[in-house]
């Protein structure tokens, strides 16, 4: 190398260091110039160094120009290449030589001839690809639609193993997928080795990666897709941009020989797959061990789209860890493990997003690899309704589209929620007139007592059955209704105005009012004897004076009271106190007296000298013949002394005239025989009426010695 060439190469060899420590890679202090020998060794690369290059064209500043395309040339010559050795010297000389290249672009003592050619190589290598500057070529990349993969856990202690990425993308030209140098998916293992799945276009869609028993175990971490198309355009989908989304798992674990696995899937609830706008929905995963052990602790995580998670929870301890962007969630969980052959729900608050589209991708691991990895990964897809009204009810199942009815009770179930329906119940009076608009079978309640009128046997309220109320509508409002039958007993003018008339029959005994002698007693309509009591509890109908008889022994109880009789005793009525063979009851019937009278010697005739004096003697206390001797009726009945004192005894308090309780010949004795000689008013009871009687007046007196002096 000459001294002259040296110094033109600084620039080149300072750009290529800068460059070298931007993109992270360690180059060989010693510069090197683009030479034949170079290109063919370049050419010769292994398909690991491709791909670490092409990571380097995907992060450097695309604009260029023709020295990308040197650069791209040479990785098409390196991706058909068959060398498999993985040295970083290598992959620091490829570097080395992309730099220089660059390097020598910036260098202003380079020939025009030799731009010249790198133009146009340049332009032959886009033609090649379909890029031509004018002339409308298609420039679109692919557009990638879906992604699965057939294995995650792979075992390669025994044999090879083939993993397979099924890949559904759209393009105007058609899809460029294979052979190596295409369309490819690229992984890198833990020890930083990439792995990449290529096509072949005799199998549309389909990538494949051999794995070796020589492959160390662990995780290969999926770094992204590239698709180009058949004219070169190519589009590179990173996997937490664009691969996770559309549910392909991060990674393929190969295991070690021997390697304890869990068997664990998780599902999805088939059943739910439209939701609505402002709603929240439950929605479970169902996680399943299928292993003869429990799996311990496991790690969930989601990614949502659309569809904002809520809350997370699970029959057990869970702790959940849940960031939400809008309606775009991201959640980490540790849950409690999942007993042997058992499974348990986790259930997850949705709430969806706008209308459309919605999803989220899920995975749940335990702390030892899985045994297939690929049922531990689920992708729910939902269809998000518009809901117009807010109410969480999707517009094309919602009653009512302008009205928030979350509960969408329509009880009628014409199709129109009650929300805006104008008669929930169908009974064909509108709810703004319906005292019952949710009850077919009832519109008034003229009470207001919450029961309607169809069901209320008193639809007015006013204590009268509709049955027997004249007025079953028109409420009696306190107004008296003696027999209950509506009318009122009297009805004014706003009685009137409510639609009422007065009852002509009070009572309901069927007698008008006018023509009953108790208008208000049912039992009662006429009283012959004009005593206040009708006839048909008055015992004693006909006769005024009397209107009890306790004992309906036919005698009246003051009757009986008078005479010494017992009210409470029917027995009496056979009794012949006086012994006159006459009995209590037909003495009653006779009007005459039961008990005796002031005809003390019975000759039929009320005598002052005879009856008066026998009397007044026997008040004094005189008997036997002291009694009788000169006062005793030459026609008397009773002559003997015994028998008038046995008639003066059955007179008994009857002879307390003046009704002081004492019998005393001085003032009752005296009143008697005053009353005998005929003397009435004042001159009778002058001077011989006691201090403590209870009859003073003469009418009283009169009265009371009548009763003694029954018709002879």
């Amino acid at each position: 190398m000459t001294s002259l060439k040296f110094f033109n190469y600084v620039p080149k060899l300072f750009l290529t260091l800068v460059l070298s420590f931007l993109t992270g890679f360690c180059l060989s202090a010693e510069p090197a110039d683009v030479t034949d020998r170079e290109l063919s060794i370049v050419t010769a690369y292994s398909e690991l160094e491709l791909e670490l290059d092409a990571r380097i064209t995907y992060e450097m500043t695309p604009g260029v120009g023709a020295n990308l395309a040197t650069i791209f040339q040479i990785e098409q010559e390196l991706m058909a290449s068959s060398m498999h050795e993985r040295k970083l010297d290598l992959l620091s000389r490829i570097l080395e030589l992309k730099y220089s290249v660059l390097a020598t672009e910036a260098d202003d003592t380079v020939v025009n001839t030799q731009k010249t050619e790198r133009v146009k190589a340049q332009a032959g290598s886009a033609e090649k690809k379909g890029l031509v500057a004018s002339g409308g070529t298609e420039s679109d990349p692919p557009e990638l639609t879906a992604i699965s993969v057939d294995k995650v856990s792979v075992d390669v202690s025994q044999t090879s193993q083939i993993v397979t990425f099924t890949v559904e993308a759209t393009d105007a030209t058609g899809i460029n997928w294979g052979p190596q140098l295409n369309t490819r998916v690229v992984l890198r293992n833990q020890n930083g080795k990439y792995f990449s799945a290529y096509g072949d276009d005799n199998n549309p869609g389909v990538l494949t990666m051999t794995l070796e028993p020589t492959d160390p175990s662990g995780t290969l971490t999926v770094q992204w897709l590239k698709i180009i198309d058949t004219l070169g355009n190519d589009e590179a989908y990173y996997y937490s941009e664009s691969l996770a989304p559309l549910g392909l798992p991060a990674f393929i674990y190969i295991l070690e020989n021997g390697e304890a696995t869990s068997n664990i899937t998780v599902s999805g609830d088939s059943e739910i797959t439209n939701v609505s706008e402002n709603s929240e929905v439950n929605y479970s995963l169902k996680i399943e061990n299928l292993a003869s052990v429990p799996t311990g602790q496991l790690t969930f995580e989601l990614k949502s789209t659309n569809i904002r998670v809520n809350a997370v929870s699970q029959a057990g301890s869970s702790a959940c860890s849940i960031s939400s962007v809008n309606y775009n969630s991201t959640v980490s969980c540790a849950l409690s493990g999942v007993d042997a052959n058992a499974s348990k729900l986790l259930n997850l608050t949705l709430a969806p997003g706008v209308s459309g589209a919605g999803s989220f991708n899920a995975n749940i691991v335990a702390s030892i690899p899985d045994v297939s990895y690929l049922n531990n990964y689920v992708t729910v897809s939902l269809a998000i309704d518009p809901d117009g009204d807010g109410d969480g009810i999707a517009n094309n199942v919602d009653n009512c589209l302008d009205d928030a009815n979350s509960d969408q009770l329509d009880t009628d179930a014409d199709g129109n929620g009650n929300a805006c329906d104008l008669d929930d119940d169908g009974d064909g009076v509108e709810d703004s007139s319906d005292a019952f608009p949710i009850d077919e079978t009832e519109t008034i309640d003229t009470d207001s007592d919450g029961t309607g009128n169809n069901a209320d046997t008193d639809d007015d309220g006013d204590g009268v059955a509709d049955s027997l109320d004249a007025f079953p509508l028109i409420s009696l409002n306190g107004r008296t209704d003696t027999d209950s039958d509506g009318r009122p007993n009297d009805c004014d003018s706003a009685c009137i105005d409510l639609g009422m008339t007065a009852d002509d029959d009070d009572d309901g005994d069927g007698v008008d009012d006018v023509s009953d002698a108790f208008p208000l007693d049912a039992s009662e309509s006429t009283d012959t004897d004009a005593d206040g009591v009708g006839d048909n509890s008055d015992p004693f109908p006909e006769n005024p004076l009397y209107t009890l008889d306790s004992d309906s022994d036919g005698m009246p109880d003051a009757w009986e009271t008078r005479y010494g009789l017992d009210p409470n005793d029917a027995s009496d009525a056979t009794s012949d106190v006086d012994n006159d063979g006459v009995s209590a009851l037909d003495e009653f019937l006779a009007g005459t007296i039961p008990s005796g009278s002031l005809d003390l010697d019975g000759n039929s005739q009320y005598d002052a000298l005879t009856d008066g004096l026998l009397l007044l003697r026997g008040m004094f206390g005189l008997d036997g013949s002291a009694l009788v001797t000169g006062t005793v009726a030459s026609d008397a009945t009773y002559i003997a002394s015994a028998d008038i004192e046995s008639r003066i005894a059955t007179l008994g308090d009857l002879a307390d005239i003046d009704g002081n309780g004492t019998i005393d010949a001085l003032t009752d004795g005296l009143l008697t025989l005053r009353y005998l000689f005929g003397l009435e008013g004042d001159t009778l009871i002058a001077g011989v009426v006691a201090a403590d009687a209870t009859r003073t007046t003469a009418v009283d007196i009169e009265a009371h010695l009548k009763t003694l002096m029954p018709a002879l």
